[in-house]
């Protein structure tokens, strides 16, 4: 498998949580970006209303395809973290 994305099911009746990843050697060719778009319009269909991530701040691809997608970037839980959260209503 070279990438995989994750809806791990609502936080609350209005929020879901999300992951993605994608092998090393298929970094840079689009695909987290296909995942992610997919995932959005799929929580979109099913009336979620915000859709939330974490990963580590040296994870400048990430930040990129978040700020891209039109989350917030905020401070995580942990000071190497950033919260990512995107309203989908």
């Amino acid at each position: 498998m070279f990438a995989t994305r994750s809806n791990t099911g609502l936080i609350n009746a209005s929020s879901a949580e999300f992951a993605v990843q994608v092998a090393g050697a298929w970094q840079g060719k689009g695909l987290g970006a296909r995942l992610m778009a997919k995932l959005i319009a799929y929580l979109r269909s099913r009336g979620t209303g915000a859709l939330i991530g974490y990963c580590l701040r040296e994870n400048t691809y990430m930040v990129a395809l978040a700020k891209a997608e039109g989350f917030e970037v905020l401070p995580g839980p942990s000071e190497d973290t950033y919260t990512l959260k995107l309203p989908l209503r």
